[in-house]
Protein backbone atom coordinates (compact mmCIF):
# COMPACT_ATOMS: atom_id res chain seq x y z
CA UNK A 1 0.00 0.00 0.00
CA UNK A 2 1.07 3.23 -1.24
CA UNK A 3 0.08 6.67 -0.93
CA UNK A 4 0.45 8.47 -4.46
CA UNK A 5 0.13 12.30 -4.53
CA UNK A 6 -0.17 14.75 -7.53
CA UNK A 7 3.51 14.60 -8.29
CA UNK A 8 3.30 10.84 -8.59
CA UNK A 9 0.03 11.88 -10.78
CA UNK A 10 2.57 13.61 -13.74
CA UNK A 11 5.19 10.52 -13.46
CA UNK A 12 2.30 7.91 -13.94
CA UNK A 13 1.00 10.39 -17.42
CA UNK A 14 4.70 9.58 -18.78
CA UNK A 15 4.99 6.07 -17.07
CA UNK A 16 1.36 4.94 -18.56
CA UNK A 17 1.57 6.67 -21.82
CA UNK A 18 4.87 4.70 -23.17
CA UNK A 19 3.47 1.34 -22.02
CA UNK A 20 -0.12 2.24 -23.55
CA UNK A 21 1.16 1.14 -27.21
CA UNK A 22 -0.70 4.47 -28.76
CA UNK A 23 -3.84 4.87 -26.63
CA UNK A 24 -5.27 4.74 -23.15
CA UNK A 25 -5.72 8.76 -23.98
CA UNK A 26 -3.20 11.51 -24.72
CA UNK A 27 -0.77 12.81 -21.99
CA UNK A 28 -1.21 16.08 -23.32
CA UNK A 29 -4.51 15.95 -21.81
CA UNK A 30 -3.75 13.94 -18.86
CA UNK A 31 -1.36 16.68 -17.57
CA UNK A 32 -3.51 19.42 -18.21
CA UNK A 33 -5.93 17.57 -16.28
CA UNK A 34 -3.54 16.73 -13.56
CA UNK A 35 -2.15 20.72 -13.55
CA UNK A 36 -5.93 20.86 -12.61
CA UNK A 37 -6.12 19.15 -9.26
CA UNK A 38 -5.67 20.60 -5.94
CA UNK A 39 -1.93 20.79 -4.95
CA UNK A 40 -2.83 18.24 -1.73
CA UNK A 41 -4.74 15.66 -4.23
CA UNK A 42 -4.17 11.97 -3.21
CA UNK A 43 -5.03 8.54 -3.42
CA UNK A 44 -4.26 5.32 -1.78
CA UNK A 45 -2.53 2.64 -4.12
CA UNK A 46 -2.93 -1.26 -3.44
CA UNK A 47 -1.54 -4.20 -4.64
CA UNK A 48 -4.20 -6.90 -6.28
CA UNK A 49 -3.93 -9.71 -3.43
CA UNK A 50 -4.30 -6.72 -0.53
CA UNK A 51 -7.66 -5.81 -2.55
CA UNK A 52 -8.86 -9.41 -2.60
CA UNK A 53 -7.99 -9.73 1.64
CA UNK A 54 -10.99 -7.00 1.57
CA UNK A 55 -13.90 -10.59 1.25
CA UNK A 56 -16.53 -7.35 1.75
CA UNK A 57 -15.00 -5.01 -0.77
CA UNK A 58 -16.83 -4.17 -4.05
CA UNK A 59 -14.51 -2.99 -7.07
CA UNK A 60 -14.90 -1.42 -10.47
CA UNK A 61 -13.76 0.45 -13.47
CA UNK A 62 -14.57 3.88 -14.82
CA UNK A 63 -12.69 5.30 -18.29
CA UNK A 64 -13.01 7.52 -20.85
CA UNK A 65 -14.80 6.34 -23.49
CA UNK A 66 -14.42 6.96 -27.21
CA UNK A 67 -11.92 8.45 -29.95
CA UNK A 68 -8.82 10.57 -28.13
CA UNK A 69 -9.03 13.13 -30.69
CA UNK A 70 -12.12 14.16 -29.34
CA UNK A 71 -10.95 15.01 -25.37
CA UNK A 72 -8.73 17.98 -26.33
CA UNK A 73 -9.68 20.28 -24.10
CA UNK A 74 -10.37 18.94 -20.75
CA UNK A 75 -11.34 20.53 -17.60
CA UNK A 76 -10.90 19.27 -13.96
CA UNK A 77 -12.65 17.58 -12.15
CA UNK A 78 -13.30 15.45 -15.16
CA UNK A 79 -17.53 15.35 -15.18
CA UNK A 80 -18.21 12.74 -17.12
CA UNK A 81 -16.41 10.04 -15.30
CA UNK A 82 -17.14 11.06 -12.16
CA UNK A 83 -21.07 11.50 -13.31
CA UNK A 84 -20.66 7.50 -14.47
CA UNK A 85 -19.22 6.27 -11.52
CA UNK A 86 -21.95 8.07 -8.85
CA UNK A 87 -24.93 6.45 -10.93
CA UNK A 88 -22.93 2.68 -11.09
CA UNK A 89 -22.13 3.47 -7.46
CA UNK A 90 -25.86 3.82 -6.46
CA UNK A 91 -26.87 0.46 -8.30
CA UNK A 92 -24.38 -1.22 -6.55
CA UNK A 93 -25.82 -0.04 -3.29
CA UNK A 94 -29.63 -1.01 -4.57
CA UNK A 95 -27.97 -4.65 -5.26
CA UNK A 96 -25.33 -4.80 -2.28
CA UNK A 97 -26.53 -2.47 -0.10
CA UNK A 98 -22.56 -0.66 0.10
CA UNK A 99 -20.34 1.40 -1.96
CA UNK A 100 -17.98 0.54 -4.43
CA UNK A 101 -14.77 1.13 -2.17
CA UNK A 102 -11.97 0.11 -4.90
CA UNK A 103 -11.28 1.47 -8.72
CA UNK A 104 -8.82 -0.67 -11.22
CA UNK A 105 -8.01 0.92 -14.47
CA UNK A 106 -9.67 -0.47 -17.42
CA UNK A 107 -6.33 -0.83 -19.09
CA UNK A 108 -3.20 1.20 -18.98
CA UNK A 109 -2.76 4.70 -20.49
CA UNK A 110 -2.33 8.55 -19.43
CA UNK A 111 -5.57 8.96 -19.52
CA UNK A 112 -7.42 5.60 -18.60
CA UNK A 113 -5.43 5.63 -15.11
CA UNK A 114 -5.76 9.13 -14.46
CA UNK A 115 -9.69 8.24 -14.95
CA UNK A 116 -9.35 6.17 -11.77
CA UNK A 117 -7.32 8.53 -9.25
CA UNK A 118 -9.27 11.75 -10.40
CA UNK A 119 -13.01 9.70 -9.55
CA UNK A 120 -11.66 7.95 -6.30
CA UNK A 121 -9.96 11.61 -5.25
CA UNK A 122 -13.37 13.77 -5.97
CA UNK A 123 -15.51 10.80 -4.60
CA UNK A 124 -13.46 10.72 -1.33
CA UNK A 125 -13.79 14.22 -0.60
CA UNK A 126 -17.43 13.31 0.42
CA UNK A 127 -16.61 9.45 2.35
CA UNK A 128 -15.29 9.24 5.98
CA UNK A 129 -12.07 7.69 6.24
CA UNK A 130 -13.34 4.02 6.53
CA UNK A 131 -15.23 4.05 3.44
CA UNK A 132 -12.58 6.14 1.08
CA UNK A 133 -11.96 4.51 -2.43
CA UNK A 134 -8.69 3.34 -2.90
CA UNK A 135 -7.04 1.97 -6.46
CA UNK A 136 -5.59 -1.22 -7.66
CA UNK A 137 -2.10 -1.67 -9.00
CA UNK A 138 -3.83 -3.59 -11.72
CA UNK A 139 -5.57 -3.30 -14.92
CA UNK A 140 -7.44 -5.64 -17.57
CA UNK A 141 -4.47 -5.47 -20.63
CA UNK A 142 -0.98 -4.11 -19.16
CA UNK A 143 -1.63 -2.00 -22.31
CA UNK A 144 -4.28 0.01 -23.99
CA UNK A 145 -6.85 -2.20 -26.35
CA UNK A 146 -9.52 -0.59 -29.02
CA UNK A 147 -12.04 -2.82 -27.49
CA UNK A 148 -13.62 -3.90 -24.25
CA UNK A 149 -13.24 -7.80 -24.83
CA UNK A 150 -9.80 -7.46 -25.58
CA UNK A 151 -9.50 -7.29 -21.54
CA UNK A 152 -9.15 -9.50 -19.08
CA UNK A 153 -12.74 -8.75 -17.47
CA UNK A 154 -14.40 -9.69 -20.45
CA UNK A 155 -12.35 -12.80 -21.52
CA UNK A 156 -12.72 -14.32 -17.99
CA UNK A 157 -16.66 -14.18 -18.40
CA UNK A 158 -17.47 -10.56 -15.93
CA UNK A 159 -20.73 -9.61 -16.43
CA UNK A 160 -21.03 -5.89 -17.45
CA UNK A 161 -24.68 -5.87 -16.19
CA UNK A 162 -25.28 -2.57 -15.52
CA UNK A 163 -22.47 -0.24 -17.15
CA UNK A 164 -23.40 3.34 -17.08
CA UNK A 165 -22.27 6.06 -20.15
CA UNK A 166 -22.37 9.57 -18.91
CA UNK A 167 -21.59 12.96 -20.94
CA UNK A 168 -22.08 16.37 -18.74
CA UNK A 169 -22.45 19.51 -21.20
CA UNK A 170 -22.49 23.00 -20.25
CA UNK A 171 -25.45 24.78 -21.04
CA UNK A 172 -24.54 27.20 -23.42
CA UNK A 173 -26.34 30.55 -24.53
CA UNK A 174 -27.32 29.25 -27.93
CA UNK A 175 -28.45 25.86 -26.61
CA UNK A 176 -26.42 23.69 -28.75
CA UNK A 177 -26.31 21.17 -26.54
CA UNK A 178 -29.82 20.62 -26.21
CA UNK A 179 -31.16 19.39 -29.92
CA UNK A 180 -33.36 17.06 -29.92
CA UNK A 181 -32.57 13.74 -28.75
CA UNK A 182 -35.07 11.51 -30.64
CA UNK A 183 -31.95 10.17 -33.09
CA UNK A 184 -30.15 9.03 -29.72
CA UNK A 185 -33.65 7.70 -28.61
CA UNK A 186 -34.09 5.76 -31.48
CA UNK A 187 -31.06 3.66 -31.26
CA UNK A 188 -31.94 2.65 -27.63
CA UNK A 189 -35.28 2.45 -27.09
CA UNK A 190 -35.88 -0.62 -29.30
CA UNK A 191 -32.93 -2.87 -27.96
CA UNK A 192 -34.06 -4.54 -24.52
CA UNK A 193 -31.89 -4.22 -21.50
CA UNK A 194 -31.36 -0.71 -22.20
CA UNK A 195 -32.70 2.30 -20.01
CA UNK A 196 -31.83 5.84 -21.57
CA UNK A 197 -32.27 9.03 -19.76
CA UNK A 198 -31.80 12.09 -20.50
CA UNK A 199 -32.41 14.54 -18.38
CA UNK A 200 -31.46 18.84 -17.24
CA UNK A 201 -29.99 18.23 -13.80
CA UNK A 202 -29.55 22.07 -13.15
CA UNK A 203 -29.08 25.38 -15.88
CA UNK A 204 -25.32 24.98 -15.75
CA UNK A 205 -25.29 21.42 -17.25
CA UNK A 206 -27.37 19.13 -19.12
CA UNK A 207 -26.51 15.32 -18.19
CA UNK A 208 -26.93 12.45 -20.92
CA UNK A 209 -26.70 9.34 -18.93
CA UNK A 210 -27.44 5.60 -20.70
CA UNK A 211 -28.11 2.81 -18.44
CA UNK A 212 -27.14 -0.33 -20.63
CA UNK A 213 -28.33 -3.71 -18.67
CA UNK A 214 -26.18 -6.18 -20.52
CA UNK A 215 -24.08 -9.11 -19.68
CA UNK A 216 -21.61 -9.58 -22.79
CA UNK A 217 -18.97 -6.51 -23.10
CA UNK A 218 -19.33 -7.05 -27.18
CA UNK A 219 -22.78 -6.47 -27.26
CA UNK A 220 -21.72 -3.12 -24.68
CA UNK A 221 -19.02 -2.22 -26.67
CA UNK A 222 -21.47 -2.05 -29.83
CA UNK A 223 -24.21 -0.50 -28.30
CA UNK A 224 -21.66 2.43 -26.50
CA UNK A 225 -19.79 3.32 -29.84
CA UNK A 226 -23.32 4.35 -31.80
CA UNK A 227 -24.73 5.98 -28.71
CA UNK A 228 -21.51 8.12 -28.48
CA UNK A 229 -21.15 8.66 -32.11
CA UNK A 230 -24.60 10.66 -31.94
CA UNK A 231 -23.44 14.64 -32.01
CA UNK A 232 -24.60 15.24 -28.55
CA UNK A 233 -22.16 13.11 -27.50
CA UNK A 234 -19.43 14.15 -30.04
CA UNK A 235 -17.35 10.38 -29.96
CA UNK A 236 -17.13 10.54 -26.11
CA UNK A 237 -18.64 9.99 -22.88
CA UNK A 238 -18.00 8.70 -19.09
CA UNK A 239 -18.06 4.69 -18.45
CA UNK A 240 -18.50 2.57 -15.56
CA UNK A 241 -18.57 -0.66 -15.49
CA UNK A 242 -17.91 -4.18 -14.30
CA UNK A 243 -19.20 -3.75 -10.33
CA UNK A 244 -17.28 -6.76 -9.02
CA UNK A 245 -16.86 -8.79 -5.54
CA UNK A 246 -13.90 -10.05 -4.35
CA UNK A 247 -14.62 -13.25 -5.60
CA UNK A 248 -15.56 -11.82 -8.96
CA UNK A 249 -12.34 -9.87 -9.34
CA UNK A 250 -10.11 -12.90 -8.58
CA UNK A 251 -11.97 -14.40 -11.50
CA UNK A 252 -11.26 -11.19 -13.65
CA UNK A 253 -7.43 -12.38 -13.34
CA UNK A 254 -6.28 -8.73 -14.14
CA UNK A 255 -2.44 -7.96 -15.22
CA UNK A 256 -0.46 -7.02 -11.96
CA UNK A 257 2.14 -4.22 -11.43
CA UNK A 258 1.81 -1.68 -14.31
CA UNK A 259 1.09 1.73 -11.69
CA UNK A 260 3.96 1.17 -9.88
CA UNK A 261 6.10 -0.25 -12.82
CA UNK A 262 4.62 3.25 -14.77
CA UNK A 263 5.25 5.43 -11.91
CA UNK A 264 9.34 4.21 -11.39
CA UNK A 265 9.32 4.76 -15.62
CA UNK A 266 7.96 7.55 -15.48
CA UNK A 267 10.00 9.54 -12.83
CA UNK A 268 12.95 8.58 -14.58
CA UNK A 269 11.81 9.43 -18.31
CA UNK A 270 10.83 12.91 -16.82
CA UNK A 271 14.85 13.38 -15.60
CA UNK A 272 15.50 12.15 -19.33
CA UNK A 273 17.31 8.84 -18.07
CA UNK A 274 17.64 6.14 -20.42
CA UNK A 275 15.34 2.61 -21.04
CA UNK A 276 16.99 -0.14 -21.24
CA UNK A 277 14.63 -1.90 -23.98
CA UNK A 278 15.75 -3.23 -27.23
CA UNK A 279 14.55 -0.76 -30.44
CA UNK A 280 12.91 -1.92 -32.99
CA UNK A 281 13.54 0.95 -35.39
CA UNK A 282 15.07 4.88 -35.10
CA UNK A 283 13.79 7.20 -37.64
CA UNK A 284 11.96 10.62 -37.60
CA UNK A 285 8.03 11.23 -37.24
CA UNK A 286 6.79 12.05 -40.95
CA UNK A 287 3.20 11.89 -40.94
CA UNK A 288 -0.05 10.32 -39.65
CA UNK A 289 -3.15 9.74 -41.60
CA UNK A 290 -6.05 9.66 -39.39
CA UNK A 291 -10.10 9.55 -39.52
CA UNK A 292 -12.21 9.73 -36.54
CA UNK A 293 -15.63 7.54 -36.81
CA UNK A 294 -17.21 5.19 -34.23
CA UNK A 295 -16.02 6.25 -31.02
CA UNK A 296 -12.28 5.36 -33.07
CA UNK A 297 -9.73 7.24 -34.32
CA UNK A 298 -8.35 5.08 -37.26
CA UNK A 299 -4.43 5.79 -39.00
CA UNK A 300 -1.48 5.21 -40.16
CA UNK A 301 1.40 6.48 -38.93
CA UNK A 302 5.10 6.69 -41.12
CA UNK A 303 8.19 6.57 -39.76
CA UNK A 304 11.49 7.18 -41.79
CA UNK A 305 14.89 6.60 -41.48
CA UNK A 306 18.15 7.01 -44.27
CA UNK A 307 17.27 3.13 -45.20
CA UNK A 308 13.73 2.22 -44.05
CA UNK A 309 10.78 3.27 -44.29
CA UNK A 310 8.18 2.26 -40.65
CA UNK A 311 4.34 1.98 -40.50
CA UNK A 312 2.18 1.49 -38.14
CA UNK A 313 -1.38 0.88 -38.00
CA UNK A 314 -3.87 2.27 -35.68
CA UNK A 315 -7.31 1.80 -34.32
CA UNK A 316 -6.87 3.98 -31.21
CA UNK A 317 -3.47 2.16 -30.41
CA UNK A 318 -1.08 1.15 -32.29
CA UNK A 319 -1.54 -2.89 -33.66
CA UNK A 320 1.08 -3.60 -35.83
CA UNK A 321 4.67 -2.47 -36.86
CA UNK A 322 5.85 -3.12 -39.83
CA UNK A 323 8.83 -1.90 -42.29
CA UNK A 324 9.68 -1.68 -45.76
CA UNK A 325 12.39 -4.22 -45.56
CA UNK A 326 10.58 -7.06 -44.27
CA UNK A 327 8.11 -9.39 -45.22
CA UNK A 328 6.11 -9.83 -42.31
CA UNK A 329 5.34 -7.51 -39.48
CA UNK A 330 8.23 -6.65 -36.86
CA UNK A 331 5.52 -6.16 -33.84
CA UNK A 332 2.00 -6.90 -33.47
CA UNK A 333 -0.69 -6.37 -30.63
CA UNK A 334 -1.09 -8.43 -28.41
CA UNK A 335 2.59 -7.11 -27.95
CA UNK A 336 3.12 -3.37 -26.97
CA UNK A 337 4.37 -1.34 -29.03
CA UNK A 338 6.09 2.25 -27.81
CA UNK A 339 6.97 5.12 -28.47
CA UNK A 340 10.36 7.51 -27.01
CA UNK A 341 11.68 10.69 -28.96
CA UNK A 342 15.31 12.13 -28.57
CA UNK A 343 14.42 14.98 -27.29
CA UNK A 344 11.35 16.85 -25.31
CA UNK A 345 8.86 18.97 -26.67
CA UNK A 346 6.26 21.14 -25.12
CA UNK A 347 2.87 20.90 -26.89
CA UNK A 348 0.32 23.57 -26.61
CA UNK A 349 -0.87 24.41 -23.25
CA UNK A 350 0.96 21.25 -21.58
CA UNK A 351 2.82 22.31 -18.51
CA UNK A 352 6.03 20.56 -18.33
CA UNK A 353 7.97 18.79 -21.50
CA UNK A 354 7.33 15.59 -22.56
CA UNK A 355 9.44 12.64 -24.82
CA UNK A 356 6.29 9.79 -25.05
CA UNK A 357 3.28 10.48 -26.76
CA UNK A 358 -0.17 8.81 -27.39
CA UNK A 359 -1.53 8.49 -31.26
CA UNK A 360 -3.48 11.14 -30.12
CA UNK A 361 -3.39 14.53 -32.92
CA UNK A 362 -2.23 16.75 -30.13
CA UNK A 363 0.46 14.55 -29.23
CA UNK A 364 1.77 13.82 -32.63
CA UNK A 365 1.97 17.30 -33.62
CA UNK A 366 4.17 18.07 -31.79
CA UNK A 367 6.33 15.31 -32.66
CA UNK A 368 6.51 15.73 -35.95
CA UNK A 369 9.71 15.32 -37.87
CA UNK A 370 11.30 14.59 -34.78
CA UNK A 371 13.46 11.45 -34.19
CA UNK A 372 11.75 8.51 -32.52
CA UNK A 373 13.06 5.42 -30.95
CA UNK A 374 10.40 2.45 -31.21
CA UNK A 375 10.39 -0.26 -29.46
CA UNK A 376 8.36 -3.85 -28.86
CA UNK A 377 7.57 -4.91 -25.47
CA UNK A 378 6.09 -8.97 -25.12
CA UNK A 379 2.71 -8.56 -23.46
CA UNK A 380 1.39 -10.23 -20.09
CA UNK A 381 0.90 -14.10 -21.17
CA UNK A 382 -2.87 -13.33 -19.72
CA UNK A 383 -2.99 -11.81 -23.17
CA UNK A 384 -2.47 -15.06 -25.15
CA UNK A 385 -5.26 -17.33 -23.96
CA UNK A 386 -7.13 -18.99 -26.76
CA UNK A 387 -9.82 -16.95 -26.55
CA UNK A 388 -8.07 -13.71 -26.32
CA UNK A 389 -5.28 -14.97 -28.82
CA UNK A 390 -8.61 -15.09 -31.41
CA UNK A 391 -9.44 -11.87 -30.24
CA UNK A 392 -6.76 -10.20 -31.22
CA UNK A 393 -6.56 -11.93 -34.47
CA UNK A 394 -9.46 -11.02 -35.36
CA UNK A 395 -8.73 -7.63 -34.28
CA UNK A 396 -5.64 -7.90 -37.10
CA UNK A 397 -7.65 -9.39 -39.58
CA UNK A 398 -9.61 -6.22 -39.63
CA UNK A 399 -6.51 -4.15 -40.63
CA UNK A 400 -6.01 -6.50 -43.41
CA UNK A 401 -3.39 -8.70 -42.06
CA UNK A 402 -4.56 -12.15 -41.95
CA UNK A 403 -1.14 -14.00 -41.05
CA UNK A 404 0.01 -15.78 -37.84
CA UNK A 405 0.77 -14.06 -34.63
CA UNK A 406 4.89 -13.10 -34.26
CA UNK A 407 5.47 -12.02 -30.75
CA UNK A 408 8.07 -10.30 -29.49
CA UNK A 409 10.79 -12.48 -27.72
CA UNK A 410 11.83 -11.48 -24.05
Amino acid sequence: MITLKKDDFFSLAHGTCFYASGGGGAITAALKLIRQMPENASVTCVSLSEALSDNKGLTATVAFMGAPDAFKNPMYPPLDVIEAFKELDAKANTKYHKSINYLIPIEIGALSVAAIYMVAFEINKDRPENEKIKIIDADGAGRAVPQLTLLTFASNGLSCNPSLLSRVIPNSSNNSSKRKISQITAFTSSGSGINYNPVITSKNENKYNVSIEIEDASQIENMARIIISDPIYGEYAGLALWIMTATELAKADPVTGYIIKSLELGKKLRKAGKVTFTPLFHGKLKSIETATSGGFDHGLATFSSQDETFFIYIQNESLIGWTNSKSSPMVMAPDLICYLADEFVIPEGCPEPIRVLSNASDDWNAFKNKNITIYGLPCDKKLKTEKMSEAFYQLRMALGYPGVYIPIMD
